[in-house]
């Protein structure tokens, strides 16, 4: 009898210790997918780090903002998505949809029948490279992917932005993206 009972016995902790390493495996397994100080999915906080390399490019960017879905428009109808989809770094001064709203009469619709020359438009809002705003104010000249210059100034009365072609002032700096930055721009630069 004791020997039934020493073998019960014997049963009872091989099944304990079988349920301790299963829950072992569990809390391993959890506690590599979470994040416990704050309870967040690392997969999740990978998504929001701005280091990690799955920031959108200057095309996804702009594709995905509702501010700029005529600049979205542009990009495909010139061409250039795949441009600046690349691994090449470029600094975009992006228009928004009020930007172009207020381009005199015609002026959109002579751009979109005329993709060359809007391309060459949109160029002009491009540099090579990515340059933070601190950089581009400490430029007084830009010159462009389409080849002209565009000068840079302080806005008037204001430290905090950047006037290009004294005339369109950068709203928001400093947008980084997989492959460059972005800066808000209130107007169109159109070719001198």
């Amino acid at each position: 009898m004791e020997n039934k009972d020493q073998s019960q016995n014997i049963g009872v902790i091989v099944a304990v210790l079988v349920l301790l390493v299963a829950a072992a495996g569990v809390v391993w397994y959890f506690m590599s997918e979470v994040d416990l100080d704050n309870g967040a999915d690392t997969e999740q906080m990978d998504a929001l780090d701005p280091d990690d390399e799955s920031e959108p490019t200057i095309s996804e960017f702009v594709a995905n903002s509702p501010e700029f879905s005529v600049l979205a428009d542009a990009l495909e109808a010139t061409e250039l998505v795949e441009v600046f989809d690349s691994d090449a770094e470029y600094t975009l001064f992006a228009p928004t949809d009020e930007a172009f709203a207020v381009l005199p009469d015609g002026e959109l619709e002579a751009l979109f029948a005329n993709t060359e020359r809007f391309r060459e438009v949109l160029l002009y809002h491009v540099i090579e490279g990515s340059f933070s705003s601190d950089e581009i104010a400490e430029m007084s000249e830009i010159v462009t992917l389409q080849g002209a210059s565009i000068n840079v100034s302080d806005a008037p009365g204001d430290d905090e932005f950047i006037t290009l072609n004294e005339s369109a002032a950068i709203t928001q700096v400093d947008v980084s993206v997989d492959n460059g930055f972005i800066h808000v721009s209130d107007q169109v630069l159109l070719l001198p």
